[in-house]
């Protein structure tokens, strides 16, 4: 049945984003009560709730909520206790909704990535038809479903593995690898230009019939948000195209700070060549709005990027001294100045 989401109202960035079984984003949730419904309900929505219609029946919810510091955790995690997700009928009736309890699986103690790609091509399949069949794809892709129907692979169907020839297994890894290849390529093809950044433009998080596009972010960053909601640049070189690296000391500098809409924020974030943050003195692993930096008489601002520290430490950010990337996030940006007017550090 329907389901009621309630997210309470809050002093800070925090979203919702609503998925489909085909990690499209219908939606993407303010404070409010919502009724998430299939697409096409019919029945009566309660007072004050509104609907929001997801065209799967298999949905999952990712809620983003701004933290400033460790002792803002309890604030945090009071919105937390506040939000509610429980069946329509029970919020009619007003009756107490226990949710089932989960089970601890031996079997379900993996990553689930790493699980999909260990499947042999009759559990796949087997597995995608029956998904098919209670999550329909939507309406464009009945030209890529026909041609799949020919294989007995769609919603419905029993997939046969005498379809296909040779060596399959061997021919399994060998299409998992070049798939590889595949997604790079989508990478590439669909990334935006922000000076000396990059990030996933659109159709992220909408996917339509991009299905390289979806199956790279699915491998990369399941989740992703559309960037009307948030972007993500990323850099790992200077202005000369070297690669940054700690033994150097650098100067991030914003002409003007990043537009934001009203409720959105932005951070610097550096990474390690392993994707990880990276360990410094200060426990500091990002400068954002809310961090106390010294902005320069023409209101422009200079972080300061190197392993050790600087004479005055307020707009330093530490990043080791091996190679390095960063990550600047815009939640919540005014996306028409980012790609028409302002300039990236």
């Amino acid at each position: 049945e329907p389901m009621i989401f309630v997210l309470p109202e809050t002093d800070r960035f925090c979203m919702t984003q609503v998925l489909d079984a085909w990690t499209n984003t219908p939606a993407a949730l303010k404070s409010g009560s919502y009724l998430l419904a299939l697409t096409g309900y019919k029945g009566a929505v309660p007072e004050g709730v509104t609907l929001v219609e997801i065209p799967t029946s298999m949905a999952w919810l990712i809620t983003r909520t701004l933290i400033n510091d460790d002792a803002d955790m309890e604030n945090v995690r009071e919105i937390q206790s506040g939000m509610r997700l429980l069946p329509l009928s029970c919020y009619e009736s007003g009756e107490e909704y226990v949710p089932p309890k989960g089970e601890y699986k031996e079997e379900n103690n993996s990553v689930p990535l790493n699980s999909v790609l260990s499947m042999t091509p009759k559990q796949y399949f087997s597995a995608a038809n029956a998904l098919m069949a209670s999550n329909p794809s939507p309406a464009a892709d009945a030209d890529a479903l026909a041609r799949f129907a020919a294989l007995n692979i769609g919603p419905g169907l029993t997939f046969d593995v005498s379809v296909l020839q040779g060596d399959i297994q061997t021919n399994w890894k060998q299409m998992l690898e070049e798939m590889k290849g595949i997604v790079v390529a989508a990478g590439a093809k669909y990334q935006i230009k922000l000076g000396d950044w990059s990030y996933f433009g659109d159709p992220i998080a909408r996917f339509g019939t991009a299905y390289d596009y979806r199956a790279m972010i699915a491998l990369g960053g399941l989740g992703a948000n559309p960037t009307d909601v948030a972007i993500y640049a990323k850099t790992g070189v200077d202005v000369n195209q070297k690669t940054l690296n700690g033994q150097n000391r650098y100067v991030l500098h914003f002409e003007t700070l990043p537009p934001i809409q009203e409720g959105g924020f932005w951070s610097v974030t550096a990474y390690g060549s392993d994707d990880f943050l990276i360990a410094n003195e200060l426990n500091r692993y990002c400068i954002n709005d809310r961090s106390a930096f010294v902005l320069n008489e023409d209101g422009s601002l200079d972080i300061q990027l190197s392993a050790t520290a600087p004479e005055k430490q307020s707009n330093w950010l530490p990043v080791g001294t091996d190679d390095f990337h960063l990550f600047l996030r815009i939640y919540l940006p005014d996306t028409e100045a980012v790609k028409e007017s302002w300039t990236a550090p």
